[in-house]
């Protein structure tokens, strides 16, 4: 009796590489993934992080299987990520905050992303994006002061690293008007941030215009201290995003909700010139 009991107890599926079953597991703590993540690595030939993920249905649903993060991202399963989108207002116009990958990034490195961007634990959800925000630019906000924008299914295949990126990524917006040298950054996460105007983003991502210069912007030196710069950004410095012009219709729907405009329940899943 007390070994069925334990047995409907269990809720999660450890699985490794092509979905082989590893182990269940009812909770998943520190000490039990890493015994799971050395029985893997010992049988495989590759590198593994130990970093587990929730591995979701088509729907985005939790299947209550988990994977090393190195596997997902090889074998395409779904999972779950967090993406924070900041904006700022002063009397010189509308800003956009970007974030700019390291050098030494697995997927799109050196490309222009969104300013926070990450993938949840095991056990995570959309409220715990505050973890990855503190942690990416030490900005300390409650959940309820984020605006929820919607889910994108995204689907980043890159073969010539082995690498098929597959997410369902939680979109949020915030508006502050922190001074760009006020945020403190994680320099083992990212490069630096951007301060982009957000009319001149647009022009840039609809290809009105090939270049936006004169951007205030905060990288890490080569001493990995913070210096505020002036740059300039081309679209093709953005991460790609051709099916669904993620970052073109992010930026648009900044611009509807300042004019006070009311948003559809999930614009990701619509096309950009419905925005028109």
């Amino acid at each position: 009796m007390n070994i069925r009991k334990n047995q409907k107890e269990k809720k999660y599926v450890i699985l490794g590489p092509k979905n082989k079953v590893f182990g269940r597991i009812h909770s998943p703590d520190a000490e039990t993934l890493t015994r799971y993540y050395e029985k893997i690595k010992q049988r495989y030939e590759g590198n593994l992080k130990n970093e587990f993920f929730e591995i979701l249905d088509k729907d985005g649903k939790k299947t209550g299987e988990l994977k090393l993060r190195d596997l997902i991202h090889k074998e395409g399963d779904l999972h779950g990520a967090f993406h924070l989108h900041i904006y700022t207002i002063s009397r010189k116009g509308t800003y956009l905050l970007l974030q700019k990958r390291k050098h030494d990034k697995d997927i799109c490195p050196n490309k222009l992303d969104t300013v926070v961007g990450g993938h949840y634990a095991v056990g995570e959800g959309i409220k715990d994006g505050v973890r990855e925000v503190e942690e990416e630019i030490g900005l300390v906000v409650p959940f309820n002061k984020f605006t929820i924008l919607g889910r994108r299914k995204n689907y980043d295949p890159q073969p010539e690293k082995d690498i098929f990126n597959n997410e369902f990524q939680d979109i949020t917006l915030y508006k502050c008007n922190q001074r760009l040298e006020d945020y403190k950054l994680q320099e083992s996460e990212l490069a630096g941030i951007l301060k982009v105007n957000l009319e001149s983003f647009i022009k840039l991502m609809m290809r009105k215009i090939n270049i936006v210069e004169g951007i205030e912007s905060l990288f890490f030196n080569n001493f990995g201290n913070l210096e505020k710069v002036k740059t300039s950004i081309k679209r093709e410095d953005v991460w790609s995003a051709p099916y669904d012009n993620y970052y073109l219709k992010t930026a648009l729907l900044i611009h509807q909700i300042i004019k006070g405009k009311k948003m559809p329940s999930n614009p990701y899943q619509l096309d950009v010139t419905s925005f028109f």
